[in-house]
């Protein structure tokens, strides 16, 4: 018996290369070639302030300046890191919420008004609750900050959306 080859997963494939391309985009201050990873507990944007972390083993960990995790860190390890250009390219994840009226085709309206808007969803979560609301979690792709804002404001207005905040 032959065993047929490994195929890497395509999923994992575009993960690493959406990763690759992001860390790209980001300047450290006196250094070159070093792994940068993204902190999954703020999932920072271009466009927002960010600074590094210098963990063991592990690279830099980019957080947002504003992540509240920053406080519990060594602060000799943190460092001072940028957004440089060629973002515009890559897709960033982040975490956004919506509460609506629990009607009918409003998950459609959702997922149409984030096509429009150029999101893509990589994951989401639904929950509706006994007074007649739902809560949508995804996880989404945006270029940047204000991709973010534009898309959460436009959900905004769709009719039952009481309100689109992003998570993290």
């Amino acid at each position: 018996e032959t065993e047929a080859p490994k195929q890497e997963h395509p999923q994992h494939a575009t993960e690493e290369s959406k990763a690759k391309s992001a860390a790209n985009s980001i300047d450290i201050e006196g250094v070159d070639n070093v792994l940068i990873r993204f902190a999954g507990c703020c999932t920072p944007l271009p466009g927002e302030p960010i600074i590094g972390y210098i963990s063991r083993g592990r690279g830099v960990v980019i957080h947002s300046a504003t992540c509240p995790n920053i406080k519990n860190l060594e602060e000799e390890r943190l460092l001072s890191v940028s957004w440089s250009g060629g973002q515009e390219e890559s897709q960033h994840p982040a975490q956004i919420r919506i509460r609506c009226r629990n009607h009918k085709g409003m998950l459609a309206k959702i997922c149409t008004v984030l096509t429009e808007m150029d999101v893509n969803i990589d994951s989401g979560e639904f929950k509706s609750d006994l007074d007649g609301s739902s809560v949508l979690e995804f996880t989404v792709e945006v270029t940047d900050l204000g991709h973010l804002h534009r898309s959460l404001n436009k959900l905004k207005t769709i009719e039952h959306v009481l309100e689109a905040t992003r998570l993290s």
